[in-house]
């Protein structure tokens, strides 16, 4: 297996200097909880690996310096881990899917028969829904299991038409989590959404949800509740912290019910506190 992580939207800074996303391996970081959750039930993690090595060493994902092109690369990245601008504007999010592809494409080229798990926040999520549904996203590609943390799920006022939409083929399945206290997943969303994208319905007023709403997609969804103390951004920081991050692990190599995973944390551990997680927004 080979498990990517892919942040939502930065507030404050870019994503490489954030520490909850690629860097935050040290004590109560995300992706050190993440890959503890993964050796404690397995004696093994994946994250940021493929093929065996850290995406840092796979020379494919380490493109150099472009005099010709002026960029890095053909995808958005950092030291072979993939990101993207991290503004919260509709054409990012387009752009971000775009780049998200050519990621995953070169993923399963380096390593054509090892499976691919995606861990996403935030917006995070919505880049991954319209990356599934990308006619370029190789065929081959599926992914067993994604973990969606309070992702806002938009849908347009007809009920219909859907921002963001999923390709449910290319999922196993995806465990939704989401704190009700978090107001930035649903209200916040609304009202902030940012320049649209180049597609339709980006330019239909949408509301935004914590659960999926296209039945289509319904399927492939597991949804979980995680109980919060702090409530708005500090409730949404939370879902990509130290404890959620663990209970995430445990749950990628046991499978199944995700509660089962969440028994492996002291019960005096919840509501989750913002205390125990990174400093990132």
């Amino acid at each position: 297996m080979a498990t990517i992580v892919v942040h939502g939207t930065m507030t404050l800074t870019a994503a490489q200097f954030t520490k909850w996303w690629w860097n935050s391996w040290g004590k109560m970081g995300f992706l050190d909880a993440v890959s503890r959750g993964m050796l404690e039930a397995s004696g093994r993690h994946d994250v940021w690996h493929i093929g065996g090595r850290e995406v840092s060493e796979v020379p494919a994902l380490n493109p150099k310096w472009s005099v010709w092109s002026g960029r890095w690369g053909q995808f958005g990245q950092h030291r072979g881990h993939f990101m993207w601008d991290g503004a919260d504007m509709g054409i990012s999010r387009e752009a971000a899917a775009y780049q998200l592809v050519k990621y995953i494409n070169t993923l399963h080229q380096i390593s054509p028969q090892e499976p691919i798990r995606i861990v996403a926040h935030s917006h995070g999520c919505n880049v991954v829904k319209r990356a599934s549904a990308d006619k370029k996203l190789l065929p081959g590609i599926r992914f067993p299991q994604a973990v969606f943390l309070a992702c806002p799920h938009f849908v347009g006022a007809d009920g219909k038409t859907f921002t963001y939409r999923l390709a449910p083929q290319r999922f196993g399945t995806i465990l939704n989590l989401y704190s009700p206290q978090d107001s930035v997943q649903t209200s916040f969303a609304e009202t902030f959404q940012g320049l649209p994208g180049g597609r339709m319905a980006d330019w239909i007023p949408s509301s935004s949800h914590r659960m999926e709403q296209d039945v289509r997609a319904r399927a492939v969804y597991r949804d979980y509740e995680i109980p919060t103390r702090d409530a708005g951004v500090h409730a949404h920081t939370a879902m990509h912290g130290a404890l959620v991050g663990y209970v995430v692990g445990r749950w990628l190599v046991q499978g199944g019910d995700f509660g089962a995973a969440v028994t492996h944390v002291p019960r005096e551990l919840w509501p989750v506190a913002l205390g125990d997680f990174g400093e990132g927004v």
